[in-house]
């Protein structure tokens, strides 16, 4: 999964309603004792993510990035705002690309991989065909067997396909 940044601008426009519910889905899932690694929010021709180092518990504007005219085949992207994407940025790309009802997504750390969802290889040449086949199994799929990217149209619908960590099969 090598992507590379053709453009950096400054600063964009944050959805406060979106960042809010960020916010609220950071906090929803702490509670439940599961630690987010990153969110992220589809609007228009592209979406906001967290970028790397972002503390979930104080999530803020300057911790988004926004990313658009993703080209997976040239393996580049715009990007505006200040940092760098969460290596999971792309895999959300994809569920955004290939599944147009989620607006929200959400990657979280998992001790072990889950037997119950398709799994997906960031770290191969065909992840992109991987998403799309995990996506055909319902709205999470398991990467790399330490993370879990769940999705939805909204942010309860994201966190819903999230597990308990003592749900978790190892």
């Amino acid at each position: 999964m090598n992507m590379t940044t053709i453009r950096k601008q400054a600063s964009f426009p944050v959805k406060a309603d979106f960042l809010e519910e960020l916010q609220r889905l950071a906090r929803m899932l702490k509670e439940r004792g599961i630690e987010p690694v990153s969110l992220s929010y589809r609007y228009g021709l592209g979406f906001a993510t967290t970028r790397q180092g972002t503390d979930l518990k104080r999530l803020s504007e300057k911790d988004l990035l926004w990313i658009e005219q993703i080209n997976f085949d040239a393996g580049t992207f715009i990007l505006s705002g200040m940092g760098e994407p969460q290596r999971s940025a792309f895999l959300h790309a994809a569920v955004f690309r290939h599944r147009s009802a989620a607006i929200f997504a959400v990657t979280v750390r998992v001790n072990g991989g889950d037997i119950s969802r398709p799994k997906v290889s960031s770290s191969e040449t065909a992840w992109l065909d991987q998403v799309r086949v995990a996506l055909n199994s319902g709205n999470a799929f398991t990467v790399d067997d330490t993370e879990v990217l769940s999705f939805g149209c909204t942010v309860d619908d994201a966190a819903a396909e999230i597990r308990d960590p003592q749900e978790r099969l190892a």
